[in-house]
């Protein structure tokens, strides 16, 4: 059975849901929870490397708008999917609304962002975890990863750099990701380095410096998709 007609599907901000596969997709609009407007094709998930996973997204706005998320998990057979992210949050911020109860049957977290940390302050690999804004990113990094470790011990921690923005030069800031990333033994996801975002699809895959265009969305879903089922079938 296919569905050709838009839907709509609204769930409460803490909500924590199951999404059906999709071949279009259109930016959302978050008001008083998370509405995601798309045609739906499809309910057969394209594989089953998620298959009864939980997984849970931390971030800021480029995760807040919950479209990669509904995507990956669509295609990847998740059971569900909790959005955490919240726009405008520092790094040590992410983790303000996860705890011990909501994070209990989660598989997965991913943990993507640092537009909002500022310029200058990236820290080095030697850095302690620090859970305050006066520490680099590196090591509010640390803090926000010991922090779930210590939550749930077997949680499945994905480290995923956001694409390329128009304003900023974030080479640094990504390398030090990937080097969080070795030390503590988790995956990585650059899609800084790979997502397609340059100075010639700019124009397609922003609607600003940084936020993606429906177009953009669509593109980082996909790169992010195809490198969490390598890391999972």
């Amino acid at each position: 059975t296919h569905i050709t007609l838009p839907i709509q599907i609204t769930v409460p901000q803490e909500g924590a849901y199951m999404f059906l596969t999709f071949d279009d997709l259109v930016k959302p609009k978050l008001n008083n929870g998370l509405v995601i407007t798309s045609n739906i094709s499809s309910v057969q998930s394209k594989s089953k490397a998620l298959k009864d996973k939980h997984i849970m997204t931390l971030g800021d706005s480029l995760t807040e708008a919950g479209i990669w998320q509904s995507y990956m998990c669509g295609r990847l057979g998740a059971k569900k999917f909790t959005n955490k992210a919240i726009g405008g949050k520092r790094v040590f911020e992410f983790i303000e609304n996860v705890n011990s109860e909501n994070i209990k049957d989660v598989d997965i977290v991913t943990v993507m962002g640092f537009f909002n940390n500022g310029g200058s302050n990236n820290g080095t690999i030697n850095d302690e975890p620090n859970g305050t804004e006066s520490g680099s990113m590196v090591a509010q990094y640390k803090y926000v990863i010991e922090y779930l470790l210590g939550l749930k011990q077997d949680l499945r921690i994905i480290l995923i750099s956001p694409h390329r923005p128009k304003a900023n030069d974030c080479i640094s800031r990504t390398e030090l990701m990937r080097e969080i990333a070795n030390l503590y033994g988790l995956p990585f996801i650059d899609v800084y380095n790979n997502g397609g975002f340059n100075q010639f699809t700019y124009d397609l895959y922003l609607v600003d410096d940084v936020h993606s265009s429906t177009e953009g969305y669509k593109k980082e879903a996909e790169y992010i998709t195809g490198q969490v089922n390598s890391i999972f079938s």
